[in-house]
């Protein structure tokens, strides 16, 4: 394959020399046991998940989410870092326990899905985890469950950010925030005018005891979590090619480290 690079090439050079010298080797580790795996993977263990801090951490809820998730939960998942942290902190209990909406990355598909996942399986204990930017973009659906007596329960993890709009921002634009921070209603008080049980977890321990209630009253329900505002997941290739579209050099992770250092070596001499 071949990539054309538009630039200067003492910077082209330079940045790919340093990409590829921050690459693996490319060595073959020897083989592991699934537990020594696990633990240098941190599978489904970061400190985070544990931690006692307040705001909650996101990692800390998705752990308690599962604490409390009956076997046969379905859990729909929202778009945006929301559907990063379940991803990557909820492990799920079956196959066909998590819908994740991210064909086409629709914000807000995950608040009204939720319902014709209830109905689809009105056996199963269901619930979303959405954020805060999330929610606002529909929302009213909460009226329809309420209307129609469907006891399906909303996850808000509230940080009163578009958090991966935010973390974007932060990464490449230094800082300077457009449109990514808002101010958030009380959803207690939203809930209370939907007509459904609204209940809050601010503090360890009570996101596992909320969810379960949630469950066990059987109608609409709104949990509303706050969390950390700076906790930011993992970069990812979306927010490189973000900083790169700003006029960063692109990497080229196919060529040889030897050959970049021969190049930039013949350029410097020049």
């Amino acid at each position: 394959m071949e990539v054309g690079l538009l630039g200067d090439a003492g910077v082209i050079l330079k940045a790919l020399v340093e990409r590829v010298e921050s690459l693996k080797t490319g060595e073959r580790r020897p083989a592991e046991d699934f537990p020594a795996l696990k633990a240098r993977t941190e599978y489904f263990a970061e400190p985070a998940m544990t931690s006692t801090e307040v705001p909650l951490k996101p990692q800390r809820v998705m752990a308690e989410l599962r604490e409390a998730l009956p076997e046969d939960a379905l859990v729909f998942t929202d778009i945006g870092n929301t559907v990063t942290w379940v991803e990557r902190c909820l492990l799920a209990r079956r196959a066909d326990m998590i819908m994740s909406l991210s064909g086409l990355a629709a914000m807000g598909s995950g608040v009204a899905a939720v319902i014709g996942g209830k109905l689809a399986a009105p056996d199963r204990p269901t619930l979303v985890v959405c954020g805060d930017g999330d929610f606002q973009m529909h929302g009213m659906e909460v009226m329809t469950a309420a209307s129609h007596n469907i006891p399906v329960v909303w996850l808000i993890l509230q940080n009163d950010t578009l958090a991966m709009v935010h973390d974007i921002q932060t990464m490449t634009y230094k800082g300077r925030y457009v449109a990514s921070q808002f101010a958030t209603p009380d959803f207690m008080k939203l809930a209370d005018a939907f007509g459904v049980l609204g209940l809050r977890a601010e503090r360890p321990g009570e996101v596992a005891g909320a969810i379960r209630s949630a469950f066990e009253a059987n109608r609409p329900a709104i949990v509303s979590v706050p969390i950390d505002p700076n906790e930011m997941p993992p970069a990812k290739a979306r927010m490189m090619a973000m900083d790169r579209s700003l006029g960063n050099p692109p990497v080229m992770e196919s060529l040889s480290l030897g050959s970049l250092k021969a190049l930039w070596s013949m350029l410097k001499e020049r």
